[in-house]
């Protein structure tokens, strides 16, 4: 058995030669043992480091512009009154801290991820009122004069916004944060999570000519399509010990 483990849009092939009085008989299999890599999913504490989240990945590395700011009220903070109810509510100490932008007005991230559709989770909470904030992702504009105790129906309380978002740049996902016509913007957290479900890729294989005496020249086809994405690459296995990542490739058996 040979196993690849590769991005899900590859196509694996399997050519076994196998002798019969002499001659060698050549079969091709089709997706042999294909194992897709595992699901993007990105967290981000957005705040101070003061509340490190398992799982969760600081803002560092992500983030340019603005700072970070800790809500005074968070040390009477429960999860009954901050998160309870609240579908797809982040831990409690997410919503401890935020990553604002008072005075410049203006913060954004920067989160790589190679281009496909994905969902931008967006976790909030505010201690105040009347804010006016505008989040842009993509280049999109999703949330327009935007105030989160408004949505959150209160103050301190989290709010969980989910945007769908195709990336087709190749840069990863882009998002600005601008305090808008109001006096500042900020978020708690930040998911990125794979949109869909992928899809394997179909495919097939043949080689020309399929009997003969060693040493047989070989030439092998393959073929593949993906219905939501593109393929990325081939791989085969010949059966004795050589392999190809070339879509059409020629192997010579010797015995």
């Amino acid at each position: 058995t040979d196993t690849v483990t590769m991005g899900a849009s590859v196509h694996v092939g399997m050519a076994v030669a196998a002798g019969n009085d002499g001659a060698l008989n050549v079969s091709t299999f089709d997706n042999v043992a294909v194992t897709a890599t595992g699901a993007l999913h990105i967290k981000i504490n957005c705040g101070s480091n003061s509340f490190d989240v398992a799982g969760w990945d600081r803002d560092d590395p992500y983030v340019t512009g603005g700072g970070d700011w800790t809500n005074p009220d968070s040390g009477s903070f429960t999860e009954a009154d901050v998160i309870g109810g609240v579908a797809n509510a982040a831990p409690l100490d997410i919503y401890k801290s935020v990553y604002h932008s008072s005075t410049t007005g203006q913060h954004s991230y920067s989160i790589p991820a190679p281009d496909g559709q994905y969902i931008v989770r967006i976790h909030f909470i505010d201690k105040w009122e009347n804010r006016k904030m505008d989040y842009f992702i993509e280049g999109v504009q999703v949330l327009d004069n935007f105030d989160i105790s408004s949505e959150a129906g209160g103050s301190n309380r989290a709010l969980v916004k989910d945007f769908s978002v195709p990336v087709t740049d190749g840069n990863g996902i882009q998002i600005l944060c601008d305090k808008g016509d109001g006096n500042d913007v900020f978020e708690a957290g930040i998911e990125v999570i794979p949109g869909t479900a992928n899809d394997p890729p179909s495919a097939s294989c043949s080689a020309d000519p399929a009997v003969g005496y060693a040493p047989l020249a070989c030439q092998f086809t393959g073929t593949a399509t993906d219905t939501d994405g593109t393929i990325q690459s081939y791989h085969w296995d010949f059966g004795d010990g050589g392999t190809s990542d070339q879509q059409n490739p020629s192997y010579t058996y010797q015995a």
